[in-house]
């Protein structure tokens, strides 16, 4: 393809995600944890600490704060910041924030989401330079497609959040390094060292790429001494002492460049001088089991763990506890509470898994691959499959099957790693890291032999690739902007996707907005209004007056639902499904009711006469 045509598509696609992308982050009021990660940010700009969301390194919030502080500079009440790690005080804090700052909250996220949607359309750019670079100008322009148009891509690309960040830190540290490994000049370490910096500081689970990216050279030096005659004269530049001095250093480089974001906080403690929660690291369970798990939560406390949690060091008495960790303290500590809070899962009957209409205890191995299945859309899988049948016939050279080793290596680890951890089966954004790899083996489909370009895919490939696409975007457009919520077509839509998943893939409290129309547009209902919201605030702070619906512990007799209160009731998705989350209660306090049993999981049996977006049905008791 001519070079100024693909520019061209490449230039209007950036353009129509930008607008689709600008569009969700105006229509969506804050989900569950995004006021924690703007508040955490602003306390990153204005107090230079980084205690608060320690669970996810700063990079991503610490964007989207920027423009809010400076155009804005919200009110904060800092008697609310804990320093302790131990805590989650960022989500009081965000409450709080909202408190003080009313319905302007909604204009501040706004501006926060804008910071960082060029983090989603960067990763677009990667997935066509890898496709373009392994099968050609086509199915570059293909990769772009599926990205712009992917509803998953979409959601997460138009919150605050570390998903997009990890995803494109992953797929971006990958591509740079097969560029590094191809050609391990200076200047290719700075840039691997920039893009593994990037994706730690996104989400700290991408220290694996250090050893990773040391297996897949240690192999690909074997092959340039022990392989055929191509395999040894494309790696004979990367095998040897230099080459090894080289990635040693960019290594050493993004280390730095991570610590130095944190300003050295805490950097180079020793092991054994940590304090841990998590039974991994602490030698013991972290929480003692059943409903409420040890957490003390009230005004005062803010989410403090209680006296009986365990807190130690199994390293402490070992030779390793002499041994200096070369990462911010913060960094290390918000690992050890992730850790934690992932095993939780399997005790805490408060945070069970969902999946299918049943909850478990601990979860299942293969929640990410049925959660992906649902949330994808069809278009996208058949182009998947078409692609990798495509490579079966691939004919691939020893640089392209680097590329391969490159792509598929880090993102099967990172998946076999995230559907171990089966206590916390909540969240199919956290296997969002394997999407670009799926959209760059679909781009397959439209693959030519970059080593003779006389052999293009043939009239009915790219016509099938065309029908493909055009499924995708009709289907992601029909249901614009509700990204978060989207479930294909085998899952019925997203009005059934509570009865398939739970929490953000589906509800995350994403659709106040919405309901501040309806209620406008329907005056009966805001006089008597019951919501059941499932959000990281109370919504009676930006203008929505209501109270909670009747809770009926099941099992509900007939008797019990004839006798509710006539009016209007709103109720989340999630508590349909069954969800425990504690929920505000209409007068604007930080602390949420958690009754420990799904109170409202009797409406699932009445039929909605409406829905908000598709994260609240609607329902009118007569």
């Amino acid at each position: 393809m001519r070079t100024k045509y693909v520019t061209f598509y490449v230039v209007a696609l950036l353009l129509v995600q930008t607008a689709l992308l600008g569009y969700s982050a105006r229509s969506h009021s804050p989900s569950w944890d995004e006021t924690g990660h703007l508040a955490a940010g602003i306390s990153h700009l204005k107090l230079g600490k980084f205690s608060l969301y320690s669970v996810n390194p700063p990079l991503v919030r610490t964007l989207a704060a920027l423009p809010v502080v400076a155009i804005y500079d919200p009110p904060m009440d800092w008697d609310y910041f804990r320093e302790d790690p131990k805590l989650r005080g960022e989500l009081f804090m965000g409450r709080r924030m909202v408190d003080l700052n009313g319905e302007a909250i909604f204009q501040h996220i706004f501006v926060a989401r804008l910071a960082v949607i060029p983090i989603c359309l960067i990763g677009g750019l990667v997935c066509f330079f890898w496709s373009r670079d392994l099968f050609g100008d086509l199915s570059g322009c293909l990769a772009l497609t599926i990205w712009t148009f992917s509803p998953n891509v979409l959601a997460y690309g138009s919150v605050i959040s570390p998903d997009m960040g990890s995803t494109v830190g992953l797929i971006g540290a990958s591509y740079l390094f097969w560029h590094w490994v191809r050609d391990p000049r200076i200047v290719s370490s700075i840039g691997l060292a920039g893009a593994i910096a990037f994706a730690v500081l996104s989400k700290s689970v991408w220290v694996i790429l250090f050893p990773l990216f040391l297996l897949i050279w240690g192999g690909l030096i074997i092959s340039s001494r022990w392989g055929s005659g191509d395999w040894q004269d494309q790696f004979r530049s990367v095998a040897g002492w230099r080459p090894g001095v080289k990635l040693a250093g960019a290594f050493a480089l993004s280390l730095l460049l991570v610590n130095g974001f944190y300003g050295f906080e805490g950097s180079f403690r020793r092991l054994g001088d940590f304090e841990f929660i998590s039974s991994a690291f602490a030698r013991a369970p972290s929480l003692p089991s059943g409903n409420g798990a040890g957490i003390s939560v009230d005004e005062n406390s803010v989410g403090i763990i209680s006296p009986h949690a365990t807190i130690g060091n199994r390293f402490s008495s070992t030779p390793l506890a002499w041994v200096p960790v070369p990462l911010p303290a913060n960094m290390v500590l918000g690992t050890d509470m992730q850790v934690a809070e992932f095993e939780r899962g399997r005790y805490d009957e408060g945070w069970q898994a969902y999946l299918l209409g049943e909850w478990k205890q601990g979860g299942w191995w293969y929640y990410y691959v049925v959660g992906l299945f649902f949330k994808v859309p069809i278009a996208t899988w058949l182009l998947v499959l078409l692609g990798a049948l495509s490579a079966w016939s691939w004919k691939a050279s020893a640089s392209q099957w680097s590329a391969v080793l490159c792509l598929w290596v880090p993102a099967i680890f990172f998946f076999w790693m995230v559907s171990g951890a089966t206590g916390m089966n909540r969240h199919i954004r956290y296997a969002l890291p394997v999407m670009p790899v799926l959209i760059i083996w679909a781009s397959a489909y439209l693959r030519l032999d970059v080593r003779d370009e006389k052999d293009p895919p043939s009239g009915k490939r790219v016509w099938g690739a065309v029908a493909c696409c055009a499924w995708l975007i009709g289907s992601t457009l029909f249901y614009t902007p509700h990204y978060l919520s989207y479930f294909n077509m085998a899952a019925g839509g997203p009005k059934n996707g509570y009865k398939i998943l739970c929490d953000s893939n589906i509800d995350w409290g994403q659709d106040l907005i919405e309901l501040k129309s309806w209620l406008s547009e329907n005056e009966e209902a805001s006089d008597n209004l019951r919501l059941a919201y499932f959000g990281s605030f109370d919504p009676v702070v930006v203008g929505v007056d209501y109270q909670l619906p009747e809770p009926l512990f099941p099992p509900v007799k007939k008797e019990q639902l004839e006798s509710l209160p006539k009016g209007w009731y709103v109720i989340s998705t999630n508590c349909l499904a069954g969800h425990l989350a504690p929920l505000p209660d209409g007068s604007g306090t930080l602390v949420f009711h958690y009754y420990g049993a799904p109170v409202f999981e009797y409406f699932k049996g009445l039929e909605p006469i409406d829905r908000i977006g598709y994260s609240m049905n609607v329902y009118h008791v007569e």
